[in-house]
């Protein structure tokens, strides 16, 4: 079934991210300076508070609600979400910062960066308390650690870093233990991984978005590929979950109601510059500025008749 519009907001400037809280009372949408807190019931803006002025466009929010962590050029900013002020901050090393995640428990915040050929880029993990970071794992041969994900009992996070022309470096997806920041495993394919876009864990599986190679992955949760996606014209890069048998895939300039177990699409759905799914409902921005919160109601399992785009492995 299509989308059902709900409410929505203008906001002074595009949201290039949203988060919403685990009991979706409210969203989180950022834009280059600033972090607007909305209340979902009827999309309102409860408060904002002003950040660093570089390249905010990676957050996440603590399963409890009580703290939203974004992540900057220089930055992991901690945000207490009851009144909307800056916390601590965590200084990184990095060209710009490039994803966070946060533990279920809401005790560490993990960060990527990504840096210039030579440089360091590292992926950090930050205890939240008082923001001090205890721990590294330093990509050493890439220019950066383009996206982050945590397992479901946060003893692992996923990363990814770029293809590298010169020297040559083919992309790589990372399973990193997180007691010690150690490697566990990794993926390498030049043809399925050129520079990911997204990462997501859901449900025991990594689910990849590679804008540049075209392709969307699917793995175990040891990185060992299941289903490749090809063929796209514009390439995927982004992936969101609600619910652990279906994705919100974006690619083709448009938005995918997918289903996790095959990658094959139920229904296309809209095109924006993010999107937060949360329970039957869908929060997207807009490049008019507007955020939406839209009702996705169906989400039972569909029959599998579509191949999505080309062939599966």
């Amino acid at each position: 079934m299509p989308l059902e519009p709900l409410d929505e907001v203008e906001l002074p400037a595009i949201a290039y991210a949203m988060v919403v809280t685990d009991n979706e009372a409210y969203a989180y949408a950022l834009n280059a300076t600033t972090l607007y807190q909305l209340l979902t019931s009827d999309m309102s803006i409860v408060d904002s508070v002003v950040l660093g002025a570089g390249n905010n466009d990676h957050l996440a929010v603590s399963h409890d609600g009580s703290y939203v962590y974004v992540c900057d050029y220089d930055n992991v900013y901690k945000v207490q979400t009851s009144d909307m002020t800056l916390a601590l901050t965590c200084a990184i090393t990095g060209r710009s910062g490039s994803g966070v995640a946060v533990d279920s428990s809401g005790t560490y915040v993990y960060a990527a960066t990504v840096q210039a050929i030579g440089g360091l880029a590292n992926v950090y993990k930050i205890q939240t308390s008082n923001m001090s970071i205890v721990g590294t794992y330093n990509w050493n041969d890439v220019q950066g650690a383009m996206e982050i994900a945590i397992s479901s009992d946060d003893l692992y996070v996923y990363s990814s870093g770029p293809k590298i022309v010169s020297p040559a470096r083919s992309a790589t997806i990372r399973k990193i233990r997180t007691s010690n920041m150690t490697l566990v495993t990794s993926y390498t394919n030049a043809t399925y991984v050129e520079q990911v876009g997204s990462i997501q864990y859901v449900g025991g599986y990594v689910y990849v978005a590679d804008y540049y190679a075209k392709t969307l992955l699917k793995f175990s949760a040891d990185l060992d590929l299941i289903k490749a996606n090809t063929g796209y014209t514009t390439g995927p890069s982004d992936i969101q979950s609600a619910v652990s048998t279906r994705l919100y895939v974006y690619a083709n300039s448009a938005v995918y109601f997918m289903n996790s177990l095959d990658l094959t699409v139920e229904e296309t759905l809209v095109n924006s510059a993010s999107r937060a799914p949360r329970g039957e409902n869908l929060y997207s921005s807009f490049t008019d500025k507007k955020v939406k919160k839209d009702k996705k109601a169906d989400l039972t399992p569909a029959p599998i008749t579509v191949l999505f785009h080309g062939s599966y492995f």
